[in-house]
C-alpha cells in the first residue's frame, strides 16, 4: 500500500529537507566525525532518514548499532550497546560496569581491525530519562583511541533533545554537526503524495488540488500524518466507488481520524 506508515526505504521521498538531513548524516559517517544531532517534530521522518542511511552502507563498510528504546538506565544502555556489538561480557547482574565498558572497547577495536566502521544511532533520544544517561553517552566518546575515531554517534529526537544536550556542554562540543528536519511545504506535500503513488505504479491524478491543500493544512506537512490521511482517503474513495479524491472526502477522513490541523501534538 502506498501510504503504509512503515520505514520501507523503497518509498523514501528525497525532499530538499530530507536530502539535506541524509547528506549531513552521510558526511558524519564517511568523514568519521564524532557525532551528529538530528532533531525535528514527531512524524517528520527522522527515523526514516536513519533507515535510509543504514541502507546506503549495505556493502559492509559499516556496522550499525540502532538503539530505539531510550527509557533505560545508564547500565541498561551500556548492556544493550555491548549486546549489539556482540560483546563477550555477560549481560545481567553478574557483569560490572567496568567489564561492560571493557567489552565494548574490545569490540570497537576488533571491528576497527576488520576495517568495519561503527555507527551508533540513538533514536527518540529526547526521551532519555535523566542527565545521568546523557553523561554516560558523552563518556562513550572517550573510548576513541588517541586521534583515531572508532565510531560515529548520531542522536535523533524531537526538538527538546537540544535542551538536554545544551545542559551538557562537553557533549554539545563533540556533536558539532546539527540539522533540524522541518515539515514539508505545500509543493513538497503534493510531490510526496504523488511520489508514493508512482512507486506503487499509479500514474494518474487521484487527488484534486483542493484535496492536496486540505491534506497539507491538516497534516502540517508531516509525512506520518499525510500517510494516515491519504491511506484512509483511498479506502473511503474505494467504498464510495469514486476515482477522484476531493476535498469533501478529505474532510470526512479528517473527522474520522480526529485530525483538526493542530500540528503541535
Amino acid at each position: 500500500m502506498p501510504f503504509d506508515n512503515t520505514n520501507d526505504t523503497f518509498f523514501f521521498y528525497y525532499s530538499p529537507k530530507h536530502r539535506e538531513a541524509l547528506a549531513r548524516m552521510q558526511y558524519a559517517v564517511t568523514q568519521k566525525k564524532l557525532g551528529m544531532v538530528l532533531t525535528g517534530d514527531c512524524g517528520v521522518g527522522k527515523t526514516f532518514v536513519s533507515k535510509v542511511l543504514i541502507n546506503l552502507f549495505f556493502d559492509g563498510q559499516c556496522k550499525f548499532v540502532y538503539i530505539a528504546n531510550t527509557l533505560l538506565t545508564p547500565s541498561e544502555f551500556l548492556q544493550e550497546l555491548n549486546f549489539q556489538l556482540e560483546g563477550t561480557a555477560t549481560i545481567g547482574s553478574s557483569s560490572t560496569k567496568p567489564e561492560i565498558l571493557r567489552s565494548i572497547k574490545e569490540r570497537l577495536e576488533f571491528y576497527q581491525k576488520q576495517n568495519l566502521y561503527i555507527v551508533i544511532i540513538v533514536d527518540d533520544a529526547q526521551s532519555i530519562p535523566d542527565q545521568n544517561l546523557v553523561e554516560e553517552i558523552r563518556l562513550l566518546l572517550n573510548l576513541h583511541e588517541n586521534e583515531t575515531v572508532m565510531f560515529t554517534l548520531i542522536l535523533s529526537g524531537q526538538k527538546s533533545l537540544t535542551e538536554k544536550i545544551e545542559q551538557n556542554p562537553a557533549l554539545r562540543q563533540r556533536l558539532s554537526i546539527r540539522y533540524e528536519l522541518t515539515p514539508l511545504d505545500i509543493t513538497e506535500t503534493i510531490q510526496y503524495i504523488e511520489h508514493r503513488l508512482e512507486v506503487t505504479g499509479v500514474r494518474k491524478k487521484i487527488f484534486t488540488l483542493a484535496a492536496y491543500n486540505l491534506i497539507h493544512t491538516l497534516s502540517g506537512g508531516k509525512p506520518r500524518v499525510i500517510n494516515n490521511i491519504c491511506d484512509f482517503a483511498l479506502l473511503s474513495g474505494y467504498m464510495r466507488k469514486v476515482d477522484i479524491i476531493d476535498e469533501e472526502i478529505i474532510k470526512h477522513v479528517a473527522m474520522e481520524l480526529g485530525e483538526t490541523g493542530d500540528n503541535n501534538r
